[in-house]
């Protein structure tokens, strides 16, 4: 898998992508990740490309879930139910404001 840092879109990213890539051998790679565009896999076959696409995507979620991170942000915050609760954060917001 090659891992490129962001580019800008458009005619830009498709010049870096190209520079970096003119002399690889494109069997020794399942995939391309783009920074902040996504990740791109490829084969001979749609159905193995796919196949490669869940099994990053797999190894991707996996790696969140070891460093402790949420899949879904904000699973793990706990509402404020208490009145004093509530006025206790206008209080601190207001006094941050200031």
């Amino acid at each position: 898998m090659l891992i490129f840092p962001y580019v800008m879109p458009g005619f830009i990213l498709a010049k870096d992508v190209y520079q970096r890539t003119r002399d690889i051998d494109w069997s020794q790679y399942d995939g391309i990740i783009l920074l902040h565009h996504g990740v791109f896999t490829f084969a001979d076959d749609a159905k193995t490309s796919y196949a490669r696409m869940i099994d990053i995507v797999a190894k991707a979620e996996a790696c969140i879930k070891d460093r402790g991170a949420a899949l879904k942000p904000g699973t793990s915050i706990e509402t404020l139910s208490s009145e004093q609760d509530l006025l206790s954060l206008a209080t601190i917001r207001h006094k941050v404001s200031q």
